[in-house]
């Protein structure tokens, strides 16, 4: 896969020429490069002081228009990524085959066409002097795919979130193109109105109806296009694609919020109808080739990964606490120094790795250890989590995660000004899980103080396969000696040759700290590591 360098360029310093990124990442097309997601610049223009398109600080908008892009990009302020390293083949194509035929008036509103060598202050990340080679396509190499993917032709008044519009049409050399590069997820549509879009666009073409605003998966920026505009959309998306692209990566979905427009509003429920009757008309006249998932070649193979990924979604459900990890490197612990005494009796982790286990049954074993007056020292156990954990499960179970309405009802337990911003926080800064996974990395005090009120589950924000349920929850503390076994029964077989033997040397170790830290003379503690400060990264919240 190549790897060109890439630059930061301020949007107010970009120019004709220069290769532009305008789509963050496309599951699969990364195998032919990372300079798939750019396209070349044809024209900026700059947007005047009174345009209804700004962005930070009613700063006027910049446009673009880029070669293979169905319409001009309104974009944020700030950084834009640009090659730093282009092919000087595709550079010399894409010079002598401009897709924009534009006359020499800008074609927004007031706006300023920017030339290059237009002196206008701005200061120019400068491409740097010394860059590693590329080995960039060779045009006779065999093709990358036997072919492109099938896609529908529709007006982008038919757009709707969730399509994969085919947003850089054309990159040379062809050959070197994956199945479905150049398709980009749509996050949000929306419609500016005929007496509106004249404000914006100077051409009276575009004046005819609505414009159509397109928002692209990880991009702030604006796509405007024309409502009868012809465009294409996958007919048939990969499925890993669009189980990682659609759900897995977090995503804006609503309007833009970098890029403000006067006048953007959703489609109307009349609109919507429409749309979607003009939509089942131009898929009912392709046909998906049967061998289409062939074009794609399965990056997930193992059947559980695949399984999760596929029919997996993401979001908050109860998860029992007996079904979460148990902590690991809580450094800011008020009984930090036992679990590092603790820890010192455990074994030093091999070079197969295990000091995840290890840390989490050393943490288990001190939870077993300690009193209701030693939980009472911890800030995160002042708190009264049996009530708290009760209208959190009614607003997961019953209110769709509202706890406000939750706590309004009549029948709620009763919570004062400080519980009620601990359950505020359950929703507002959830812990953070996904099934299968052997730590998480933010909640681990309040997992804490929940196991310990006997809280049986709580709140959890991330992957899961909704089909699927989790064991019954067991009591904390049965859980505690139930992983603290385990782990001791999984250290022993494999150095002793009799299974029994090792289920009762393990009980052994497990009631003698003290001959454990003779046998393996471990001196390194959790005390001796560095550790981490930031909150979401430690999970010490």
């Amino acid at each position: 896969m190549r790897h060109p360098e890439t630059i930061p360029q301020l949007v107010e310093a970009l120019r004709p020429g220069d290769y532009v990124e305008i789509a963050v990442d496309q599951y699969g097309a990364a195998a032919a490069g990372l300079d798939v997601r750019f396209a070349r610049v044809e024209r900026c223009e700059h947007l005047s002081s009174g345009s209804i398109a700004t962005t930070f600080g009613d700063q006027p908008c910049i446009a673009i228009f880029c070669h293979g892009m169905p319409g001009p990009l309104l974009l944020r302020a700030g950084d834009h990524h640009m090659l730093a390293q282009v092919d000087p083949e595709r550079e010399e194509h894409d010079r002598r085959s401009p897709w924009w035929q534009l006359n020499p008036r800008p074609f927004f509103t007031g706006g300023k066409i920017r030339q290059n060598g237009d002196g206008d202050g701005w200061q120019r990340t400068e491409i740097p002097a010394s860059l590693h080679p590329i080995d960039w396509p060779n045009q006779e190499a065999p093709p990358r795919s036997p072919r492109r993917a099938t896609a529908v032709t529709m007006p982008a008044s038919a757009l709707a979130p969730g399509d994969y519009l085919e947003a850089i049409a054309v990159r040379y050399p062809e050959s070197d193109r994956t199945a479905d590069e150049g398709f980009v997820r749509i996050q949000w549509v929306g419609a500016l109105d005929r007496d509106v879009a004249a404000q914006l666009i100077a051409r009276p073409d575009w004046h005819d109806d609505r414009l159509v605003l397109v928002t692209m998966r990880g991009s702030a920026d604006v796509l405007v296009l024309r409502p009868d505009q012809e465009v294409r959309i996958l007919a048939w998306v990969n499925p890993e694609r669009a189980a990682w692209e659609g759900s897995l990566d977090a995503e804006e979905k609503g309007p833009p919020w970098m890029v403000n427009i006067q006048g953007l509003r959703a489609p109307s429920p009349a609109e919507l109808e429409h749309t979607a009757a003009i939509r089942a008309q131009c898929q009912s006249l392709v046909q998906v080739p049967d061998d289409e998932i062939g074009l794609y070649p399965q990056c997930y193979t193992d059947p559980v990964e695949r399984r999760w990924l596929l029919e997996g979604v993401n979001g908050v459900r109860m998860v029992p606490l007996s079904a979460l990890p148990w902590p690991h490197n809580l450094f800011k612990c008020a009984h930090r120094q036992r679990a590092d005494d603790v820890l010192a009796s455990y074994p030093t982790p091999d070079r197969n790795g295990g000091a995840e286990q290890r840390t989490q049954a050393a943490y288990a074993e001190l939870f077993g250890q300690l009193t209701g007056e030693d939980f009472a020292a911890c800030l995160y156990h002042q708190v009264n989590w049996q009530a708290i954990g009760e209208v959190a499960r009614r607003a997961v179970e019953e209110h769709d995660g509202d706890w406000e309405a939750t706590l309004a009802r009549p029948d709620s337990p009763a919570l004062t000004e400080n519980d009620t911003m601990w359950l505020r926080d359950l929703f507002a800064d959830p812990l953070c899980w996904s099934d299968g996974e052997g730590n998480f990395v933010n909640g681990q005090h309040r997992a804490c103080a929940l196991r310990a009120a006997g809280v049986p589950a709580c709140p959890v924000d991330g992957r899961y396969v909704p089909t699927d349920s989790y064991p019954s929850a067991l009591p904390a503390r049965d859980h505690a000696h139930q992983l603290v076994t385990q782990f001791w029964v999984a250290y022993l077989k494999k150095r002793l040759s009799s299974d029994a033997l090792a289920a009762a040397s393990a009980q052994f170790l497990i009631t003698r700290p003290a001959l454990r830290r003779f046998l393996f003379g471990n001196r390194t503690t959790a005390a001796s590591r560095p550790g981490r400060s930031r909150r979401g990264t430690s999970g010490q919240n």
